[in-house]
């Protein structure tokens, strides 16, 4: 393990946090109307509400089984080779990259689902 391979991937990891957070406040910019029921009728909003739920439980649980698969790679690697200690900090990252990607998805698509623009319904 290079001390080279660990930056590229705590940059990563940097970049792929502040992306993700971004995209967490646009998606809560644009579902705090939609939750207050000031831009859509009650049952949308709870629909939507529900939606919400859905999806952190979901994203959690992948995340957790992830991180989990993630981590016994890393120890099953590290048993049969004993790695250094930028080798560990490089697979601890990766553990983390692994738990966090099924939020990053759902926040990535949520965030482009409520910003994007209503079609337009053409008259006949």
């Amino acid at each position: 393990m290079h001390r080279r391979t660990l930056s590229r991937s705590l940059a990563k990891a940097m970049t792929d946090a502040q992306e993700t957070a971004w995209h967490c406040g646009t998606t809560i910019g644009a579902r705090l109307p939609i939750l207050g029921g000031l831009t859509v009728p009650a049952e949308e909003a709870f629909a939507e509400w529900n939606r919400a739920w859905v999806e952190k439980a979901a994203a959690a649980c992948e995340g957790a089984i992830a991180a989990g698969t993630a981590w016994q790679s890393l120890m099953l690697s590290a048993f049969l080779r004993p790695p250094s200690l930028a080798g560990l900090a490089d697979g601890l990252i990766g553990v983390m990259d692994e738990a966090a990607r099924p939020a990053r998805r759902r926040v990535k698509g949520n965030a482009k689902r409520l910003t994007r623009k209503p079609a337009r319904r053409s008259r006949a």
